[in-house]
């Protein structure tokens, strides 16, 4: 059986966010975010949180399909989608004030591992992901769906 290009890989799973009823009642909890020496202390790049295609899905754990995407500076996480950032770098800032990042990750799909090389634009509540099979656009999850 041919595996997938990891672009369809990541496509499928924030398909699944958007798919997917919520099941489970908890909200998800995202990993401490470790702190980056790139940002002032106390201050997390503005990627870091929890995201998602449909509100929705906000609380529903990890464990579930449908699951937010919960991005660290250390990398993100969503369902069995798990990539850890190898390589973070700051692009120039868009006169609209969108903070874009490149950043190439080693990402774990169902077991497969696979390189990805991507980028993160935050506008607002708003993170693009971009990479070569094209851009999800995800909502910040509120504050009440983030608690631990």
């Amino acid at each position: 059986m041919k595996t997938p290009p990891f672009a369809e890989a990541l496509a499928l799973a924030l398909f699944a966010a958007t798919a997917t009823p919520a099941l489970a009642t908890e909200p998800a909890s995202p990993p401490p975010a470790a702190a980056s020496p790139a940002v002032p202390a106390g201050a997390a790049p503005a990627y870091v949180g929890m995201w998602s295609k449909r509100m929705e899905h906000c609380s529903t754990k990890q464990k579930n399909p449908g699951a937010p995407m919960v991005v660290t500076e250390k990398g993100f996480d969503q369902y069995h989608l798990h990539c850890t950032f190898t390589k973070l770098e700051p692009a120039a800032a868009a006169a609209d004030g969108a903070e874009t990042w490149k950043m190439e990750s080693n990402c774990s799909w169902n077991g497969v591992d696979r390189p990805m090389v991507a980028t993160l634009t935050v506008a607002g509540d708003t993170l693009t992901l971009s990479d070569a099979g094209g851009a999800n656009i995800l909502k910040r999850c509120a504050p009440e769906d983030r608690r631990p």
